[in-house]
């Protein structure tokens, strides 16, 4: 038997839509976009023997794990080990993850599967079915060393849709209902997603009806909030020539803006004259009208941080006072967790009151829509975050980078540590700051960030750094260092949480990346403040992700840092010079296409220029975060100095690995300038 994933024009994808067919009852509704998107990005595997398919696993990579989304094995070939195998090589195939997650029904025969495979169960929750079926949520841990906490617990679904009323009364009808319709009552989508309906159904649909509404939540926002978003659409859909509005137009309408009053990421329909009509201006309000299908599609799709969907936007910062207070608890109420208004409203209006302590501020969209909400509160040992709230089609993008904003103002005020004490959270913030390096704990997400470079000889040693100063992170870093050192993915992850604090001594090795002046641009420095949503600082200069192609076909070892040398000719502080480092998370070899595929979220590059770095028909991918630009830029003869006292040969051609020795010398210059 061979275990092997599969691409794009594998002859293997017709056998694995047919298995998936005649198991669908158990594996749940996954179009057939989803099967073609994993082979696109190398994440669908095949259990093979001659000409026959045993089985396939499907599955995705979300932050630091790995989440099966389908393992099927053909019903003759059970028992044979063939799960084990697939499971196995997924293991093999991503041995620096964390571990597996996956979610299954608590009453199928698979239940029994997964603590053979060494998973375990963490938690429970009821799906969205008819029934109500429990589902359980399977974990396997790869026995890293870690100091995050494994968040596999249920934090809710970060997406919301609001349903139109013809998708409601056809999930309220026991008989007759589209297929389309009837998938987003998979337990699977209620893992994902949040369906809710407003006020406007009730208002439209007979008594009989009107009962079995409770079986979807209900979020409505007060008139002063819906209504000017109403009449907003009103102005813009007759602008388009089409003629004034139907009676049905305006129930739309009004339907519309209710659910973007509550900060609906979709609006679901079956009404694709609607869809027609309101799709552009539904969007200016920030909801996207999709069919029931388009809408399972798109929640299909693997979750990842996209700042590509931030290009050509105008994001803006205000101050919460801004804006009427029942407005901003319409749009950011945590639903799902059961928030009361009262409650929203009255922090907002504490916070906003205490002028001396507490700062609330609102990110909106270039429509002005509020997107996202945070507040903070200065205190003498901390910097405390007391709401953390975003909404839309980008928040999961939108909470990394605020997330991030955190921990850089707390270092900024020189305050040991941020510390989120919002208890209603929006869920796509669990995710953010684990990504962002915050750790979970009894009180809390926190983040702890430093500067400078801490060999681990230093930790925990009587006098040192983080001892005399911050004796509970020593006994933290103490408690994992064997014989004085790290293995390298919990140096990594350390790193990240005491970022910008880089480790010596610790296994991470660190890269010099050549890269063109132009790219370097988009990358590091005019589109810096767009990744950063608000304007960078130029003392910081942090990005947050990004991927870069080379023709390089030995891809580093990570965990990794990049040192970014910017080729051309300029005085010192433009390109011809050391500008920058980034934490590596990721380096792959493989056709360009499925690179570009795989990472195009990402944005910048275009397909044509990853294809032009190949070299024999394979290019290198360097997925990159946390990028710190250098204050003081080394120039190329300084770089040359610095190799020469470090007996080092420096290579500028291609990726080479830097003596860490050397990198510090690098990095000291470069974030302060001293020898």
């Amino acid at each position: 038997m061979e275990i092997e994933a599969v691409g794009l024009g594998s002859e293997w994808l017709s056998a694995i839509l047919a298995l998936y067919r005649a198991n669908v009852n158990t594996l749940g509704f996954m179009p057939q976009g989803g099967f073609q998107s994993r082979a696109a990005s190398g994440t669908l595997l095949v259990a093979t023997e001659t000409s026959s398919l045993y089985g396939y696993l499907l599955y995705d990579l979300p932050e630091h794990h790995i989440a099966i989304r389908h393992l099927c094995v053909r019903a003759t070939d059970r028992g044979k080990g063939t799960a084990r195998r697939l499971v196995q090589a997924l293991v093999d195939r991503h041995p620096e993850r964390h571990g597996i997650l996956l979610s299954c029904r608590k009453d199928f025969p698979a239940a029994d599967l997964w603590p053979r495979l060494d998973f375990e169960p963490v938690s429970e929750f009821q799906g969205r079915s008819r029934e109500g079926h429990l589902l359980t949520r399977w974990w396997r841990d790869f026995e890293h060393p870690t100091l995050f906490t494994a968040d596999t617990e249920a934090v809710g679904p970060a997406l919301t849709a609001a349903l139109d009323t013809d998708v409601f009364l056809d999930l309220v009808t026991p008989e007759g209902r589209p297929i389309e319709t009837m998938h987003l009552l998979d337990d699977w989508v209620s893992e994902r997603a949040e369906l809710f309906i407003t006020k406007e159904i009730p208002v439209e649909v007979r008594e009989q009806t009107r009962r079995k509404s409770g079986m979807f939540r209900r979020r409505d926002a007060p008139a002063t909030v819906w209504e000017p978003i109403a009449d907003r659409l009103r102005f813009a859909a007759t602008a388009q020539g089409r003629g004034p509005l139907s009676d049905h137009d305006q129930r739309d309408v009004r339907h519309i803006s209710r659910a973007a009053a509550v900060g609906a990421s979709f609006f679901v329909t079956r009404d694709e004259k609607l869809i027609r009509r309101f799709r552009a201006v539904a969007g200016e309000a920030g909801v996207e009208l999709v069919t029931p299908g388009e809408f399972t599609a798109r929640l299909d799709a693997p979750a990842t941080y996209a700042p590509v969907m931030l290009e050509n936007t105008s994001f803006s910062l205000s101050p919460a006072a801004k804006f009427p207070v029942d407005e901003l608890v319409a749009r950011f109420l945590n639903y799902g967790a059961g928030e009361k208004a009262y409650r929203l409203r009255a922090r907002l209006r504490e916070t906003i009151a205490d002028r001396a302590y507490s700062t609330a501020w609102v990110v909106a969209d270039e429509r002005e829509q509020p997107v996202a909400l945070y507040a903070q509160r200065i205190g003498p040992a901390s910097l405390e975050v007391t709401l953390l709230r975003a909404v839309g089609p980008m928040a999961s993008t939108l909470s990394r980078h605020v997330a991030h904003m955190q921990r850089q103002r707390a270092m900024h005020l020189g305050l040991p540590e941020a510390r989120v004490s919002d208890d209603m959270l929006s869920a796509s913030f669990h995710a953010a700051l684990a990504a962002e390096g915050y750790r979970y704990d009894v009180n809390g997400w926190r983040a702890t960030p430093r500067r400078g470079l801490l060999p681990v000889s230093d930790i925990g040693a009587a006098g040192g750094p983080l001892v005399r100063h911050e004796q509970e992170i020593a006994e933290m870093l103490s408690s994992v260092v064997d014989d004085a050192r790290f293995r390298p993915g919990l140096a990594a992850d350390l790193e990240r949480e005491l970022a910008p604090l880089k480790l010596l001594g610790a296994g991470i090795r660190s890269y010099l990346v050549p890269i063109k002046s132009h790219w370097a641009a988009e990358l590091f420095d005019s589109a810096l403040s767009r990744a950063t949503l608000f304007g960078r600082d130029p003392a910081l200069g942090i990005s947050r992700e990004h991927v870069y192609y080379s023709g390089a076909l030995h891809p580093p070892r990570t965990p990794a840092r990049i040192v970014w040398y910017v080729s051309g000719a300029a005085p010192r502080g433009g390109p011809g010079a050391v500008r920058a480092v980034s934490t590596l998370e990721e380096a792959v070899v493989d056709r360009p296409g499925t690179l570009y595929r795989r990472y195009q979220h990402l944005g910048v590059w275009k397909r044509d220029e990853v294809l032009a770095t190949a070299r024999n028909g394979k290019a290198l991918a360097l997925r990159f975060s946390d990028t710190e630009l250098f204050a003081n830029p080394i120039s190329l003869a300084e770089l040359r100095t610095l190799s020469e006292d470090a007996r080092h040969t420096l290579f500028l051609r291609s990726v080479a690995e830097l003596p860490e020795h050397l990198f510090a010398s690098i990095y000291e210059r470069g974030i302060d300038g001293h020898d």
